[in-house]
């Protein structure tokens, strides 16, 4: 039986590290108080990736790697091994080909996997490897039992106590109230609102639209019929939700708007209504909004996202939330303290939030538009004064929510070609939504998450803005931070499996003019600039690809304005280090590869060697002491180095319409 190969031979020879970064770590290692493994140490300093460590212990290991956000769960299979159990040996049952496989972190853990094996009753279960994270996440989201603990409401307080009180749980439908309704007629009106409001919050909605009679349901942006109220009782029903909800005036010949605070069992609920004059007591809508806090690392936002909302949000300054009512915005604004939120209805209020910000308050102003971009341009439309709001504005949040799919009812993952293309990125599985069960009410979506676009204003778009430049224009210099655009976090979440991409496509239509830039691991669909609105129909001219450029550069400020300079010259992809690069060139070889000099050391001369065997263009950017030596020591001419981003993308500008 051949020898076992060492980690560390592992990882230099596949140039995942070098020789010196592995003796260090070992060294770090042994001066450990606690025993630690060599690739925690290299991860936990930076050095290593933790896909390519699952990787190389796949491979240490002889045996396959996997995601388990993309593999799919048997129930039956699952829960033969307790959740205590899997969480103690990092381990996860899946549902393989043949049956069941072993997802586990370590895969040198031999007395796991023979336990595991004999708890399955499968001493042939195929085992792979895992990376630690994943399958601590895919523990609590496959072990989940709220569904199972749903809260019951006992009892009913609000600062308005109503004449008479009913008993209130689960089995209260909308059946039930009706017959209250008939049966007592006007005494039983503010039982009957008192229920309804319970149902509501116990079927989980987010709202209740009425209109006339119909009772409706807003559940995650949704509306679902619940009730008809008999004719007669309309008007009185809406008279009675009016006052509970705080609006003024309570004539039903007027419009209204208002807001309360109520009690429901352990709960504080704020109800924001409005109402307008109508048929059989007209419409009326009331938002129901837990007002327990939430804190900023509950958003569901990306580490790098969540940094920079924080930065955005700890000092004075006008930060737009963009989005419908739905989508959660006065929840994320509640997460900053000591914060303004405004609508940004017309000119006078944008004026009074942009004096407001510039004498030192934190502003978030609501307003609904498709991006960031035309957000931006709306706003300096109302205000009249694009200088005072280049000058006030520190950012812009794009918020949507999307369903969560049910983790006990859903469908096994599947891959969609089609949603795929038209949202410009690789094909993907994502779960589907199962016929439901009684926890999601035979909805098969149980709660929602919230996708992020986070733009930061920068000198660039601060310039661009009081330059008052187009839509098109601002959506150039409008760029994501981390490249996280609303359509990538959305498609991460399909590939975690927490959506369906029915989800998506309802959430995210996709634009009919895009024109696609695909690679590994960055997910964009970027709108084709330029486009007539009186283009001939027919057959698209053909035009020769354009060259392909990979950048690899810490500091994504440069990768930024390299893009908004050279994103119509080429086909862009960036990494942030040289350990993604290897990924990145299996969706494709580079015509140019752009690295940064801070990044390079003795040991990386080979990969840079193996570019240029490729037929791989390399050209430097750094500083020029630094970048003479590695141009000396990698066989690179003056032309392949610059100093400066400036000099590098006037030297890319000539070079790149000729390859």
């Amino acid at each position: 039986m051949a020898a076992t190969r060492r980690l560390g031979e592992i990882l230099i020879d596949a140039h995942l590290v070098s020789p010196d970064v592995v003796d260090r770590a070992v060294r770090s290692q042994a001066r450990s108080f606690l025993p630690r493994r060599l690739g925690e140490v290299l991860v936990e300093v930076g050095a290593l990736d933790r896909r390519d460590l699952v990787d190389a212990m796949a491979a240490q290991a002889d045996m396959p790697a996997v995601n388990v956000h993309r593999e799919p769960v048997d129930p039956a299979l699952l829960w033969q091994i307790p959740r205590e159990m899997a969480s103690r040996l990092r381990c996860l049952v899946l549902r393989g080909p043949r049956g069941p496989r072993i997802a586990i972190a370590d895969p040198s853990d031999t007395r796991a996997i023979s336990f595991v094996r004999r708890l399955l009753g499968d001493e042939t279960a195929e085992v792979v490897a895992a990376d630690e994270l994943d399958i601590a996440e895919a523990i609590e989201r496959h072990y989940d039992l709220s569904w199972a603990n749903a809260r019951r409401l006992e009892g009913v307080d609000v600062h308005e106590r109503p004449p008479t009180r009913s008993p209130t749980g689960l089995e209260l439908d909308g059946p039930t109230m009706l017959c209250r309704l008939r049966a007592a007629g006007l005494h039983s009106v503010p039982d009957f609102v008192t229920a309804l409001l319970v149902h509501a919050v116990e079927w989980g909605a987010d709202g209740i639209d009425v209109e006339g009679g119909a009772v409706s349901y807003l559940h995650d942006g949704l509306s679902t019929p619940i009730l008809e109220i008999p004719r007669t009782s309309s008007p009185i029903i809406h008279v009675a939700l009016r006052e509970r909800a705080g609006l003024f005036p309570k004539a039903l010949a007027s419009p209204a708007e208002g807001r309360a605070q109520i009690t429901l069992g352990d709960h504080q609920y704020q109800i924001r209504g409005t109402a307008q004059p109508g048929h059989a007591g007209g419409s009326l809508h009331l938002d129901l909004r837990d007002t327990a806090p939430l804190l900023a690392s509950q958003l569901g936002m990306c580490a790098k996202v969540e940094q920079a909302w924080h930065q955005m949000t700890a000092g004075p300054g006008l930060v737009l939330l963009v989005g419908s009512e739905s989508s959660g915005l006065w929840r994320t604004g509640g997460t900053v303290r000591d914060a303004i939120q405004v609508n940004l209805t017309d000119g006078p209020t944008i004026s009074a939030a942009i004096d407001a910000a510039m004498d030192g308050q934190t502003v978030l102003g609501r307003i609904f538009a498709p991006s960031a971009a035309e957000a931006i341009s709306l706003v300096r439309e109302l205000c009249g004064d694009p200088e005072r709001l280049a000058a006030a504005l520190t950012g812009v949040l794009v918020q949507r929510r999307i369903r969560r799919v049910r983790s006990v009812c859903h469908l096994p993952p599947e891959s969609d070609s089609g949603a795929a293309e038209r949202f410009g990125v690789y094909a993907f599985a994502a779960p589907r939504a199962g016929p439901g069960c009684p926890a999601c009410r035979y909805r098969g979506y149980d709660g929602s998450v919230p996708v992020y676009e986070l733009v930061e204003n920068d000198p660039d778009l601060s310039r661009t803005i009081a330059n008052r430049a187009i839509v098109r224009d601002l959506a150039a210099e409008a760029l994501p931070v981390a490249d996280r655009t609303l359509q990538v976090d959305a498609v991460a979440h399909a590939i975690a499996g927490h959506t369906t991409t029915e989800e998506l496509l309802r959430i995210l239509p996709p634009s009919p003019r895009v024109r696609e830039k695909q690679h590994r691991g960055l997910l964009r669909a970027v709108t084709r600039p330029g486009i007539d609105d009186d283009e001939e129909d027919g057959d698209p001219p053909t035009h020769p690809a354009p060259p392909s450029l990979l950048v690899v550069h810490s500091d994504a400020v440069v990768r930024s304005k390299l893009r908004s300079k050279l994103g119509e010259q080429a086909t862009m992809r960036f990494a942030g280090s040289l350990i993604a690069v290897r990924a990145m060139l299996e969706a494709g070889v580079p015509d140019v590869v752009v690295l940064d000099t801070s990044l390079l050391g003795s040991w990386a001369n080979a990969p840079v060697r193996a570019l240029r065997d490729l037929g791989v263009r390399v050209v430097l950017v750094g500083p020029e002491e630094q970048g003479a030596a590695l141009r000396s020591t990698l066989e690179l001419s003056p032309a392949d180095h610059a100093a400066s981003v400036e000099a590098l993308i006037s030297r890319l500008s000539e070079s790149l319409p000729k390859l």
